[in-house]
């Protein structure tokens, strides 16, 4: 794999990164930031995508226990179950 070429303006951070153990701390933390970010997006995605609608519906129409409120829709899913109590 070719290695691509750094402009002189990537170069120069990369030195200032180097030199500056306060300055390759904050970068680091937050690359490391970032990365946690994107993993935790996409475990969520992946939940989401896993999940079980119906077998959710049920479980929040279940009998006993407090019943839903106000705001616990998912987004999107209003009409969904206004649809499905016609």
């Amino acid at each position: 794999m070719k290695e691509k070429k750094k402009t002189e303006l990537e170069e120069w951070i990369d030195g200032q990164i180097r030199k500056d153990p306060d300055l390759r701390r904050h970068v680091h933390k937050t690359l490391q930031g970032m990365r946690l970010e994107q993993e935790t997006a996409a475990f969520f995605a992946e939940r989401r995508r896993r999940a079980d609608r119906k077998e959710f519906n049920r479980l929040m129409r279940r009998t006993g226990g407090e019943p839903p409120r106000e705001g616990d829709e998912i987004i999107g899913e209003k009409e969904e179950m206004k649809a499905e109590k016609s």
